[in-house]
């Protein structure tokens, strides 16, 4: 129907009885029978009083609103459907669903408000209590014990209300880090369902319980396909644990997108997480920064400081690698203010983690050691934590540079002899990469370059590859290093790694020019040698040197010691001269 002006519509409201506007809501419930969420508005707008099959439409109504993106929508169905249910046990349970389905839209408000009304000891107000401690404070040891209280006394509730309770602890024991909150989280897990297991064993230690977790995660993506947005995002977070996420990426985008204004936005903040996760997995670091704006505004908006903290460190990982050193260290030193006074032990890992790679890409070593020791010590990795295998090669890596040989040969062989390589492809990638590093004689380079995950991790490749070719030029093997340092060099510049890829052509330089090139005249001295000479000539210090170079000093004065008799000079003031009378 069409009215000449939009007065008239109200109007006819207006002077229409109640009888009559139930009667035409009827009519409407007719009409639209085909469509779930229209029917069970107009049927539950035309009912007055209990009635069971009304409340039942409008929870059907309200699963499929919220499997579409219209989690708030979904909320005013299940707050009408339980004002609609003729017995209290009904009542109390759609009011439950609403409050949780009211978490989950990031409207923590109103789902106290709806808590309040069905019961102060009911299992919504443990649920909603803790999210708004976990979400908005960060305070998961407040979080941990009300959700372990409620589940106490799992013989009163229902198996999805129990479900969501466990699943609520797994998480928030995720957060933690803590060993002995993620004991109690298992206690519960006897009789769980198979999506709370697979949770269980990919959020948590996935080291020693994550084998097979990968077919598990790709099962349970076929069966829920593009559902519940909260199936989504949990699935999403265990296929990132087992690396498996770029598989699923597509499904991950579009429901973030589909959930971000007006759907369950709670959920759309972790799944946006994942985006920019797995966007700096796969090489789109500008797009991952993006992405991260994004993210932070929604999580400011509200008021979400959990997450907030969480973009604050991917974005800072992203500077790390970058060489914006600086900004990486300003965001470690906020997370782990935040973070550690609350006990959020993931966190304060990433605070770590982004020191480590800050210390990597600066070319500060034993700084980049002191850090990754502190996420897991040498040899071993730290159960519960997962960025202790994320670092997995980062700690070889420092390990070797700083000359700590048996500590990097110790830790490669702890991932080999965990079965680390089982868990997923990038694992198996870094964990023959990191004892190729440790191993004289470079066997497994060539493993670790032709590895099927490698090209997935395009950063982590591009690692391996700088490292594949410093081992060959050591080896004299100029023209294989040449290759492979030239690939290296490109990769970092796609990625914007600007001192990766100024450290990979300077490998490139030292190998010398490539055949048929003209020769150096300084004939008696290796490139690197000549480069070495020309900066020190220019009058660098060793330390200057060695920092342009990434090389330690007393590495420089080394390769000094050699080319002062080459040359037949005794002093840096002398080597000006020297060289340009051999060139």
């Amino acid at each position: 129907m069409v009215f000449r002006h939009p007065l008239v519509r109200s109007a006819l409201l207006r002077t229409a009885s109640p009888n009559e506007r139930h009667a035409a809501h009827r009519d409407l419930a007719e009409l639209h029978e085909q469509d779930a969420e229209r029917y069970a508005t107009h049927i539950a707008a035309a009912t007055v009083d209990p009635d069971e099959e009304v409340a039942e439409a409008l929870e059907y109504g309200a699963h499929s609103a919220s499997g579409r993106g219209g989690a708030a929508s979904a909320v005013a169905m299940l707050t009408r459907a339980a004002e609609l249910s003729p017995t209290a046990a009904g009542r109390s349970q759609r009011l439950e669903e609403a409050a949780f389905v009211a978490a989950q839209a990031a409207l923590l408000d109103e789902a106290h408000e709806l808590r309040v009304t069905a019961g102060p000891q009911s299992p919504a107000a443990a649920l909603t209590a803790a999210y708004a401690a976990l979400y908005r404070e960060g305070d998961v040891r407040a979080a941990h014990r009300r959700v372990a209280a409620a589940l106490s006394g799992a013989g009163a509730l229902d198996a999805d209300t129990r479900a969501r309770l466990l699943n609520l602890l797994l998480a928030i024991s995720m957060f933690a880090h803590d060993e002995a909150m993620w004991r109690v989280a298992e206690g519960f897990c006897a009789g769980a369902d198979e999506m709370s297991l697979l949770y269980r064993d990919a959020w948590g230690d996935v080291a020693r319980h994550g084998h097979g977790a990968g077919d598990r995660v790709r099962a349970a993506f076929g069966r829920i396909g593009d559902g519940q947005p909260w199936d989504v995002m949990r699935l999403g977070v265990a296929a990132f644990f087992v690396d498996a996420l770029a598989e699923h990426r597509d499904l991950v985008r579009s429901v973030a997108a589909r959930e971000e204004h007006g759907g369950a936005v709670t959920n759309a903040m972790t799944l946006l997480q994942l985006v920019m996760l797995d966007q700096i997995s796969a090489g789109e670091w500008d797009d991952a920064l993006a992405t991260g704006r994004r993210g932070l505004e929604l999580t400011v908006e509200h008021g979400y400081t959990l997450f907030e903290h969480q973009f604050y460190g991917f974005t800072g990982l992203v500077q790390a690698w970058r060489g914006d050193v600086e900004a990486a260290h300003r965001a470690a030193d906020r997370l782990d203010r935040w973070a550690r006074p609350r006990g959020v032990g993931y966190l304060t890992d990433l605070a770590e983690a982004i020191g480590v790679a800050a210390g990597l890409t600066s070319g500060d070593y034993e700084a980049a050691y002191a850090y990754a020791s502190g996420l897991t010590a040498p040899g071993t990795f730290r159960p519960y934590s997962q960025l202790s295998l994320r670092t997995l090669f980062d700690l070889v890596e420092a390990a070797v540079h700083t000359g700590r040989l048996d500590q990097a040969q110790a830790h490669a062989a702890a991932a080999r002899d965990l079965h680390l390589p089982g868990v997923s492809g990038r694992l198996d990638f870094l964990t023959t990469a990191a004892l190729a590093l440790t191993d004289h004689a470079g066997a497994g380079f060539a493993a670790a370059a032709a590895h099927p995950a490698a090209l997935q991790f395009p950063f982590d490749r591009a690692r391996v590859q700088l490292a594949h070719g410093m081992w060959l030029r050591r080896q004299r093997e100029r023209s294989a290093a040449r290759a492979v340092l030239t690939e290296a060099a490109a990769g970092f510049e796609r990625l914007g790694a600007v001192p990766w890829a100024a450290r990979a052509q300077a490998e490139l330089k030292a190998t010398g020019p490539a055949a048929g090139s003209a020769a150096d005249g300084a004939s008696a001295l290796t490139p690197q040698e000549r480069e070495i000479a020309e900066l020190a000539a220019g009058g660098l210090s060793n330390k200057e040197i060695g920092a342009k170079l990434f090389l330690s000093p007393r590495t420089v004065g080394a390769h000094l010691y050699r080319v002062f008799p080459k040359l037949g000079v005794s002093s840096r003031a002398s080597l000006r001269d020297a060289l340009a009378g051999s060139s």
